[in-house]
This record gives structure tokens, sequence and C-alpha cells, in this order.
């Protein structure tokens, strides 16, 4: 759920429902956004990290020189 969608929540909350919101969100004080959790790749990496900091197998030097036409109106969409 993004911003926008929570907004749109709070905004359709009856005014009762708006009152207890509003006075729990005062109790709870100034909460730190929930932060997202790690895919299981992430998950992964990290894991190897940590049994073995120092193991560049996933740091994989190499270039690739792509030749090919960009189609702009895709751009925004990759």
């Amino acid at each position: 759920m993004n911003k926008h969608d929570l907004n749109q929540r709070i905004a359709a909350l009856s005014p009762a429902q708006r009152a207890i919101f509003e006075q729990l969100k005062q109790q709870k004080g100034d909460a730190q956004p929930i932060a997202h959790l790690p895919s299981f790749a992430q998950e992964r990496l990290w894991f190897l990290h940590q049994l073995d900091p120092n193991n560049p197998a996933y740091n994989i030097a190499i270039a690739w020189s792509l030749q090919a036409s960009l189609i702009f109106q895709f751009l925004p969409k990759a």
C-alpha cells in the first residue's frame, strides 16, 4: 500500500472512525515507517555474506556492449 492509497483510506473514514484514528495516532507518536521486507534473493545474499564476508562470488566483473535501437515510448515502462 502506497502513501496515496493510505491517504484515500483515511479520508474515507467516518467522523467517529477518524476521531479514533487520530487518538491512536497521538498515542503512538511519530512512528517510523514500516520497512519493506527483503526478497528471498536478498536474504540469500545476506546469508552468504554472513558466512564469508570476503567471498567475491557475487561480484561479477564483466561489461557487455549492446547494439540496438532504443524505442523511447517504452522507456518509462522499463
